[in-house]
């Protein structure tokens, strides 16, 4: 069955780890494990990059309402906060076109995240 939900592809980079260093995918790892927890459905997908072992691992998360989107921006904003040499790299593809926007613990708001989705959400409770 397919999953209709908005799909945001994420990629966690660091100025102080390689991709492959074990350290890093402990702290990839621990992301993922939160937006599992908080937001649901989430997987890691490997996108084979020329001069990467294996390849690069983005993460794909499903937000298909405003509860998983403010849960998503808040378990960002942790992440990114607790290492300001992080970012994180949050695209979407909406008919056809790619968007992208790159995001550290300063720039990040629910805001960033609705407008990158393109995702109307209601105000208020």
């Amino acid at each position: 069955m397919a999953d209709d939900k908005p799909k945001l592809r994420i990629m966690a980079e660091s100025e102080n780890f390689d991709p492959n260093d074990s350290r890093w995918i402990q702290q990839v790892n621990a992301l993922v494990a939160d937006l599992q927890a908080s937001v649901g459905k989430t997987r890691k997908e490997v996108i084979p990059v020329k001069g990467y072992k294996g390849g690069i691992e983005t993460i794909i998360l499903a937000l298909g309402s405003a509860g998983a989107i403010t849960a998503a921006v808040e378990i960002f904003k942790a992440w990114l906060g607790r290492d300001r040499t992080r970012s994180l790299t949050l695209s979407t593809i909406k008919e056809g076109k790619e968007q992208t926007v790159v995001v550290t613990g300063l720039g990040m708001s629910e805001e960033t995240i609705k407008e990158l989705m393109h995702y109307e959400l209601q105000e208020g409770g």
